[in-house]
């Protein structure tokens, strides 16, 4: 993932945290994989994120 796919990449993501009203900490996109911190509400649960 690197290029144009990266940055298009970051934009999704950021936007779905925005909407979810979770908190992006930390995102970092390899070329083979993705590391991705998120805060996300107790109540609302990790998996519908």
């Amino acid at each position: 993932m690197v290029g144009q796919i990266e940055v298009r990449l970051k934009e999704l993501i950021r936007e779905i945290c925005e909407e979810l009203q979770s908190e992006l900490i930390e995102l970092e996109i390899m070329p083979d994989h993705v590391h991705l911190l998120i805060e996300v509400d107790p109540q609302f649960g990790v998996h519908k994120v």
